[in-house]
């Protein structure tokens, strides 16, 4: 396996000389959890609190995780060193822990109460940190272990990268709650179903789907939020008699989503004699526009409804 190299950092603004020459014990406990746990991998770490020091370290020695402390004094520094590690390399992994955070350091679950839109908040907090990947805000040995584990499990992808996003992008639905290992149904329908994910790609289907409807082949549609964690009773409850299945990916169309769900759908014994049918690069993706990105790997609406159209009717 390859070398995975970690930067832990607790980045501070520079006055008149140090404010102080030690590290925060708290980096140094998620360092020592991580040597201990990973002792028989690949594993080079560094901890750094100079600001200068961690920006050059970002530049020169290329982290592929970036954990950073995120306190009311540094806030706004550890979140330009994300927007910047992801300028130098989009592919970190950029990890945000501390006080500083909607839910506070107590909570052990996040969500909406009579009290406070707690999830509501959290959920908004992120989203206008997009540089952001992961924040840490409670017990940050377990949860930097656990997302080091799943990089380590997943850390190869090849996918297209889009941007800027729809400009009409879709809508969840209004009583929607994020639970892992569930989907989302953008649309109902009985005619196939199509999983996607992301909003370039996810926005594509719907569209495919609004094509599909016009020529009464109704497909549903589910966005799926978590794409390597499956619920079998919300699967079995939202499939089972489901005799098409198509995926469509922003990633490889190898070892992504389809083949992912596929598995867990066959192993578990979901459905019997279904047809799947993946959509996705299956080279390096193209440069261009959005839409001449998809068209040229046909993933866009028109060429999606005419290869669902040709799967369905055979």
């Amino acid at each position: 396996m390859s070398r995975i190299k970690i930067l832990l950092g607790d980045p501070r603004h520079s006055t008149v000389g140090e404010h102080s020459n030690f590290v925060p014990i708290g980096i140094g406990y998620i360092a020592t959890n991580l040597l201990k746990q990973f002792e028989n991998y690949n594993l080079e770490l560094k901890i750094e609190t100079k600001t200068e020091e961690i920006l050059a370290l970002l530049e020169t020695w290329k982290p592929n995780i970036v954990g950073l402390s995120h306190y009311v004094w540094n806030k706004s520094l550890s979140n330009f060193m994300c927007s910047y590690t992801k300028k130098i390399n989009p592919d970190s992994l950029c990890v945000l822990g501390g006080p500083e955070f909607p839910a506070g350091t107590e909570a052990r679950s996040i969500e909406n109460n009579d009290r406070d839109k707690t999830y509501d908040k959290c959920l908004s907090y992120l989203i206008n940190k997009s540089s952001v990947d992961y924040f840490a805000y409670s017990d940050g040995e377990v949860t930097f272990l656990e997302i080091v584990r799943n990089y380590i499990k997943n850390n190869c992808a090849i996918r297209l990268s889009i941007g800027p996003p729809p400009l009409n992008p879709i809508n969840l639905p209004k009583n929607y709650k994020f639970i892992p290992g569930q989907g989302s149904i953008l649309i109902d329908g009985f005619d196939g179903i199509i999983f996607s994910y992301g909003q370039t790609m996810v926005n594509q289907a719907f569209k495919a789907c609004r094509i599909l409807k016009k020529e009464n082949i109704n497909l549903k549609l589910i966005n799926m939020p978590c794409i390597n964690n499956f619920s079998l009773n919300w699967f079995k409850k939202n499939i089972s008699k489901t005799k098409n299945i198509f995926f469509l990916e922003d990633h490889n169309i190898n070892g992504g989503i389809s083949d992912l769900l596929t598995s867990f759908i066959t192993n578990n014994k979901i459905l019997n004699n279904a047809v799947f049918t993946k959509f996705g690069p299956n080279e390096f993706p193209a440069c261009g526009t959005p839409g001449e990105v998809l068209k040229y790997h046909k993933l866009d609406e028109k060429s999606l409804s005419l290869k669902i159209k040709k799967e369905i009717l055979i």
